[in-house]
């Protein structure tokens, strides 16, 4: 793991025994815009991260860095080998958190090539989808 990538770990206090998912990780760089009060931080990683710590990390790095002044914390993961397996937890996360108006889509068969694709029932269903899809890509 890069020493920057580690400072970071050991600052936001993430779990010891998260480490090893971040052992061929860098931190690439930290954006900070004052004027719009946001800061990004840009991760490179060798493997997707399984939600849960993912979760974790996003959660401890807003809790650490958001203050007066910075009051949108993001995270930006690079992953050079992606788990498609683990995109699905991602997805469903995503789908609940969006609300009631994606609810109706978080059983919906999903696929991954270069971008997601997923399975609707209808011409409705299709509607409505494309209503959220930039959301649920984005996030």
């Amino acid at each position: 793991m890069h020493d920057k990538l580690e400072i970071l770990l050991n600052k936001i206090d993430l779990d010891k025994e998260f480490y090893s998912y971040f052992y061929d990780g860098k931190l690439n760089k930290v954006v900070i815009n004052k004027d719009l009060g946001k800061s990004c931080f840009k991760i490179s990683l060798k493997s997707t991260l399984p939600l849960d710590i993912y979760l974790e990390l996003k959660d401890k790095v807003v809790s650490t860095f958001s203050n007066d002044k910075i009051n949108d914390v993001n995270i930006s993961i690079n992953c050079e080998n992606i788990d498609y397996a683990l995109l699905e937890d991602y997805y469903k996360s995503i789908i609940k958190n969006i609300g009631i108006k994606a609810s109706m889509f978080i059983d919906n068969a999903i696929y991954f090539d270069d971008n997601i694709k997923i399975e609707v029932l209808n011409k409705v269903e299709e509607k409505k989808l494309k209503e959220i899809l930039d959301i649920i890509k984005n996030k």
